[in-house]
């Protein structure tokens, strides 16, 4: 039986299990359902609102750059360098075994935090999902 789902609904169900994880100390498949949930509503919080959690980054890099007086980088690198570790953690490009030194909880926070963020800007209210609610109401950042 075919079922219809929305983006934002897939997204949704993402980020709760992305929290649930979270919850239970998986840091590392966090950040991949987080991010997962980040890049889905990126686009439509983008559309709606003309800004997403990663255009509100470059915003706040760009004011750090204007008072230390340096170069604003550029939106792409800024993306890219904030997809690094979510992509180091799904691909393996070079066949060798390696590790991986990174703050992961930290790092699942700026993710669900990320997500969270491009939701309500998609749907112009926070997530419903008392799971999410009450992560974001008691998050240690």
């Amino acid at each position: 039986m075919k079922h219809i789902v929305s983006k934002t609904e897939i997204a949704l169900v993402h980020l709760r299990t992305a929290v649930q994880l979270y919850n239970k100390n998986n840091f590392i498949s966090c950040i991949t359902l987080a991010g997962a949930a980040e890049d889905i509503l990126k686009n439509i919080a983008e559309n709606k609102s003309g800004t997403s959690s990663a255009l509100d980054e470059k915003v706040f890099i760009d004011q750090i750059a204007d008072f230390m007086k340096r170069p604003k980088p550029k939106t792409n690198r800024i993306i890219k360098s904030r997809n690094r570790l979510k992509n180091e953690l799904k691909h393996h490009d070079s066949g060798e075994d390696s590790f991986i030194s990174e703050d992961f909880r930290f790092e699942a926070e700026t993710y669900i935090l990320g997500a969270i963020r491009n939701y309500e800007l998609a749907t112009g209210e926070e997530p419903k999902d008392r799971i999410i609610r009450k992560w974001n109401r008691t998050v240690p950042i």
